[in-house]
């Protein structure tokens, strides 16, 4: 298979799975928000902000950095079996930290102490996500392993959701089937690896990891310091606001996700093909921001149809909050395909990690302001103006970066024509 079928069938394997990402969310949503109540749905979302923060931990940037060096050396077994053990030995590692990180948080703030067993339930998901070798996949390009298992584990979430969760005592069911089915798919992922692929886990030295650590560094703090702001806006919300608040924002955050979670799979599809061929930037980019420009046009346009239709009574407050979040998929177009599609493939990973920390920062004092004054409405403008200053920089800074390569490479020439 030629590199052009292979990137268009990795791009159907996902599309296939982002369908039902897109679909099931939008079925099993407003089902939990009515059947356990704003509060309970709030508080339950409350959770699932810590364990996204702690995921982003465990997966240090390796669903970059080690895809990466797996499109770099598919064909090398040995290479291969040592990126594998490198990767999961960290991820272990960065497993227990975040474990006793959460247990912390448990022992010493009240909200975490008064529903510390929906927090660890939470937990789950992060085990299930370290298992999940989709850094691999990827980089080898074989998406349809990662489009069928998440397919299987969505299923199994969404039947399982309204088989038995029927009342607001049933809210601690919700974490447990996320991170079980998480769990399966990570063990079986393994199998795969282990069956087809003939990769090896082997005992790695401890130079070595602390040497994957501090390569990843840079791409871990561009990965994380972005939940920041979005994250800790939620956290505010649930200290200065209410759980039913947390609830709102999530709704409306989760219905704009569905869309811009596509512009993710466009990237992960095309970040190791880039790292082959990085002339295509430009095709790939036009395309991207295509697929923003129209998200953003469909969630202005038919928000007003589908809010209602899906959450019901309370469905203006949520509509409000998607119109002022609609332009997220044009900011994250850009800010993927200058980012992580431009900068990362460069192997520019330490001015992006300047960029996207010193803005979520940024970001993280704004939500201070915003969120206690204005509430919602504050933390979804924090939400808008961060991705608006985060596109902007990595834009300019690409430019630049362009301007400087150019002038490189033209140099380079006259030098060869001259000798």
């Amino acid at each position: 298979m030629n590199k052009e079928k292979k990137l268009l069938s990795n791009f159907f394997y996902l599309f296939l799975l982002q369908g039902l990402t897109f679909i099931l969310p939008l079925i099993t949503a407003p089902y939990l928000f009515r059947v356990l109540g704003a509060e309970k749905f709030g508080l339950v979302s409350f959770s699932l902000v810590i364990i996204a923060f702690l995921r982003i931990i465990v997966d240090y940037g390796f669903q970059l950095t080690a895809t990466r060096e797996v499109a770099l050396h598919r064909d090398e077994i040995e290479i291969l079996n040592d990126i594998f053990s490198q990767t999961m030995i960290t991820k272990f590692i960065l497993l227990i930290f975040s474990f006793l990180l959460l247990t912390f948080l448990i022992i010493f703030i009240n909200i975490f102490s008064e529903n510390w067993i929906l927090f660890y339930s939470s937990f789950l998901f992060v085990v299930g996500h370290a298992l999940f070798p989709m850094w691999f996949f990827q980089g080898v390009e074989e998406m349809k392993y990662i489009s069928y298992l998440n397919i299987l584990s969505k299923l199994f979430f969404t039947i399982s959701v309204f088989l038995f969760i029927n009342s607001p005592m049933d809210y601690l069911l919700y974490p447990l089937f996320n991170g079980l089915g998480v769990i399966f798919i990570g063990i079986y992922a393994l199998y795969i690896m282990f069956s087809k692929y003939k990769i090896r886990f082997i005992m790695q030295p401890i130079t070595k990891i602390y040497t994957l650590i501090k390569i990843g560094w840079n791409v871990f703090l561009g990965e994380i310091a972005p939940t920041l702001y979005t994250n800790f806006t939620t956290f505010l919300l649930g200290f200065f606001v209410s759980m039913e608040s947390v609830g709102y924002l999530t709704l409306a955050n989760r219905f704009v996700s569905a869309t811009t979670s596509i512009l993710y799979i466009a990237r992960n599809v095309t970040f190791p093909y880039l790292n082959k061929n990085p002339k295509q930037f430009k095709t790939i980019t036009s395309l991207m921001i295509f697929i923003g420009l129209f998200f953003t046009l469909f969630l202005f346009s038919f928000s007003d149809i589908f809010v209602p239709f899906l959450f019901g009574e309370k469905s203006f407050k949520i509509l409000e909050l998607v119109y002022v979040l609609a332009i997220s998929p044009t900011l994250y177009a850009v800010i993927l395909s200058f980012g992580s599609n431009y900068l990362l493939v460069l192997k520019e990973d330490e001015k992006y990690k300047k960029i996207v920390i010193s803005i979520s920062i940024f970001g993280t004092g704004l939500s201070l302001i915003l969120v206690p004054y204005f509430h919602l409405f504050g933390g979804a403008f924090t939400i808008i103006c961060i991705q608006l200053l985060l596109a902007l920089f990595l834009v300019k800074y690409s430019l630049k970066l362009h301007k400087i390569r150019k002038k490189i490479i033209q140099g380079s020439k006259i030098n060869v024509e001259k000798n």
